[in-house]
């Protein structure tokens, strides 16, 4: 009987099994990965590599622009990687019935009427308009309330959806997202993203037969949005090993939130807990 303590699983967006959306995979595993009688699994992600192919402004936030006034008119950014004056520029050509400058000092947009009725631009989080703003055409430019947010996203959440995982989100609600992962590079560029904590999650299931993972900002919308990375390949390496459950050894108990810090040196050699097809009970 041969037993491993630890396995590494190379995901590869391009090999996955099947394709929701550049960002959305499905792997299937041939040889299929166990956990022992007594044993749970924990699972980390210790390593990604995730192209910079994404514009700042995309489906997930080129959020139609509402004008309300004499009537109800409204105007949607197109898909691209834009500066904050190119915004103001692209809004003064195309919205109706409104000019748009921007302050790069401050960074906020202003608004004002580009006829002789008052409208309102309504509240817009890209824009920095935090509540309905008026604008008159005797006002000249009207300040957003709030500096503009049209950077893009600042990082990356990595979800596996089927393995059983719980972390909790700001709502304090269950989710399954097992990291977080910082945009450090500009468009264009690679994350080349190293876990350095060691934090494994315990995860629900005892055998892993499939993995689905979606890569979302922090509204759980899929990075890039429609455009998503422009079909440009990432990847994740998984670490999963065996732990001893509850009760099969006198080990101090656990954090009922699931996640756990592991010490590889000293756990590893103690746990053997995983089997898969090729390595057969």
């Amino acid at each position: 009987m041969v037993v491993q303590s630890s396995m590494k699983i190379f995901l590869e967006s391009h090999k996955a099994s099947h394709s929701f959306s550049d960002s959305h995979k499905k792997f299937n595993m041939e040889n299929v990965i166990k956990s022992k009688h007594g044993y749970k699994m924990l699972l980390n992600i210790i390593d990604a590599e995730i192209p910079i192919s994404f514009y700042n402004i995309n489906s997930n936030n080129n959020t139609v622009i509402d004008i309300s006034g004499v009537d109800e008119t409204s105007f949607n950014i197109s898909g691209g990687n834009y500066t904050g004056l190119e915004i103001a520029t692209d809004l003064s050509n195309n919205a109706p019935h409104i000019s748009v400058s921007y302050d790069t000092a401050i960074n906020k947009f202003s608004f004002k009427t580009s006829d002789t009725n008052t409208r309102k631009i309504k509240a817009n989080d890209m824009l920095g308009v935090s509540s309905d703003l008026e604008i008159a055409p005797s006002d000249g430019f009207n300040v957003a309330q709030n500096q503009a947010n049209f950077g893009g996203i600042r990082n990356i959440y990595v979800k596996i959806k089927n393995l059983g995982i719980h972390n909790l989100n700001s709502s304090g609600i269950y989710c399954d997202i097992i990291t977080k992962i910082p945009i450090d590079k500009n468009y264009g560029g690679v994350i080349n993203y190293i876990d350095q904590l060691r934090n494994f999650q315990i995860i629900d299931t005892r055998q892993i037969s499939e993995i689905e993972v979606e890569l979302v900002d922090r509204n759980g919308k899929p990075i890039g949005g429609d455009d998503g990375l422009g079909g440009l390949e990432w990847t994740l390496t998984l670490l999963v090993i065996g732990h001893v459950a509850h009760g099969e050894r006198d080990h101090p108990p656990i954090l009922d939130a699931n996640n756990v810090n592991i010490d590889i040196n000293r756990e590893i050699p103690d746990i053997c807990g995983l089997h898969s097809d090729c390595y057969p009970r």
